[in-house]
């Protein structure tokens, strides 16, 4: 019986990077991007990300996730596009950005570690959930600045 060949992802392309541009009434406005994947893509709002890092773990097929998405019948699955990136006008310097390192994708959610790379403080989570509140918090720390000097996410 022939084996498949094990897929070796390098620890460094197992971290993903977001920059959020904007965060007007808590709607996360940013990119996601991937040295593996080959582009980066945008997003409008938290679903829209969870989507976006679910395509692109799909993508580096790592890691794998422990069950199949469910959808109402006759939906398509969610659209696999990437862009450019760039918001309306070109470059945008981002409020804050993160390393994303997704650890295992169980209980159809994600685990793993949340880096805030402005302050170097890291933040471990066991859920969307726990992801969103860990975003959330640091958002509206920064209010779109990133000055605030408090040590903790």
């Amino acid at each position: 019986m022939p084996m498949t060949p094990l897929q070796f992802v390098p620890h460094e392309m197992k971290t993903s990077v977001v920059k959020i541009r904007s965060y007007d009434d808590k709607i996360l406005r940013g990119t996601i991007f991937n040295p593996r994947a080959g582009g980066a893509a945008s997003f409008t709002g938290a679903i829209d990300m969870l989507l976006a890092v679910g395509r692109l773990l799909d993508e580096l097929k790592f890691p794998n996730p422990a069950v199949d998405p469910k959808r109402y019948a006759g939906t398509p699955p969610a659209d696999s596009r990437t862009d450019e990136a760039r918001p309306p006008g070109g470059a945008f310097t981002p409020i804050a950005t993160f390393k994303l390192k997704v650890m295992f994708r169980q209980n159809a959610s994600m685990q793993g570690m949340l880096v805030w790379t402005e302050r170097d403080l890291e933040a471990k989570f066991r859920s969307v959930y726990e992801l969103l509140i860990l975003l959330d918090s640091v958002l509206e720390q920064c209010g779109g600045q990133t000055t605030n000097t408090q040590n903790t996410i």
